[in-house]
């Protein structure tokens, strides 16, 4: 499978390893690929080793260790959103190697350490208020530590780790490589992962607004186990059949925070603009956890903004995958693309 040009988009969450395997000559999806890490949890808490990580990444890639392969597959990792600084500001407009300084002495204001310990991206967009004299930056600052040890697992399997992106940004584009830009002037893209619900803002094809917080399917799922006080098993199949619209006792205080956290961040977002005209007119809730039946409802319900469940449903599957879960691999998808 190796032997062809491949790209791989490696999506390395909490407790499971998921990946995209891509044909950029065919514009082709080959296959998806997921190794849980923990799949006998029983807590909350319980969480993986790096040497579970690892191990899990090795299986994924596997196949990419046989001796002299043709290709060395190509992967491109994402890490998650709470690793990364992203802020978006504005500067005159500048040719590009004055802009690239300016960039860099402006994201100083916003690290806790040493522009040489920086991995730093930046795109331009436009002003969040049109305005011929400026250009809108939106930067994204990870630590140079962060790549090292996952850049050197990959490279041991016998792949080439290209570069490195934040899930948000990889699951922008894949949304916008599938379908039309959204209608809305202001849109949200929510990822709802296991441990963490990641938010991004854009207006057409650019990002302005990035924010996480750490709440997401686990919490569901630790909600039901206590209030049924059940196994950790028992409270995910529960889990699975249940519909948010019934307003269960055992899951409403969880519930209620994520929404108030999802409520919060658009607010903030709409502060950020001092014109007052940046509110989100559309949501599109994707990730394993917001498969939660009737979470999209009680979304719109709570910040009464259209929402919609983003299945993913215009990619064509895997070869021998049509039922594979593409919801859960919108970042791999489009780290791959």
């Amino acid at each position: 499978m190796f032997d062809r040009r491949v790209r791989i988009g490696l999506d390395v969450g909490h407790y499971s390893i998921k990946a995209a395997i891509y044909a950029a000559d065919r514009r082709r999806l080959l296959e998806l690929r997921e190794v849980e890490l923990l799949p006998g949890r029983e807590y909350i808490d319980d969480k993986p080793s790096d040497e579970q990580k690892e191990e899990a990444i090795r299986a994924i890639l596997g196949t990419a260790a046989e001796p002299s392969p043709r290709v060395k597959p190509a992967v491109i990792a994402a890490l998650p959103d709470e690793v990364a600084i992203c802020r978006y500001f504005e500067l005159p407009q500048l040719e590009k190697a004055r802009e690239d300084t300016a960039v860099r002495t402006a994201v100083m204001k916003y690290i806790p350490y040493s522009l040489e310990d920086a991995e730093l991206t930046y795109v331009p967009i436009a002003p969040l208020k049109e305005d011929k004299e400026m250009t809108g930056i939106f930067a994204v600052s990870v630590r140079k530590s962060m790549h090292q040890s996952l850049r050197q697992v990959i490279e041991a399997c016998g792949a080439s780790a290209q570069h490195f992106e934040i899930a948000s940004l990889a699951l922008l584009k894949q949304f916008l490589a599938y379908r039309p830009a959204p209608s809305a002037e202001y849109s949200a893209l929510i990822n709802v992962g296991s441990r963490l619900t990641s938010i991004i803002i854009v207006r057409g094809s650019s990002p302005y607004y990035n924010r996480s917080f750490l709440l997401g399917g686990r919490n569901f799922t630790h909600a039901f186990q206590m209030g049924h006080q059940s196994s950790w098993k028992d409270a995910e199949a529960y889990k699975r059949s249940y519909d948010a619209m019934r307003r269960e006792i055992a899951l409403e205080p969880v519930l209620q925070k994520w929404l108030n956290q999802v409520k919060k961040t658009l607010a903030a977002f709409e502060a950020f603009d001092k014109s007052g005209d940046a509110a989100v007119g559309e949501i599109f809730l994707t990730g394993g956890g917001a498969s939660l039946k009737g979470l999209d409802a009680r979304l719109q319900e709570y910040v009464e903004t259209r929402v919609s469940f983003e299945r993913w449903d215009r990619v064509a599957p895997g070869e021998n995958q049509g039922g594979a879960p593409l919801a859960s691999f919108g970042v791999a998808l489009g780290i791959a693309l």
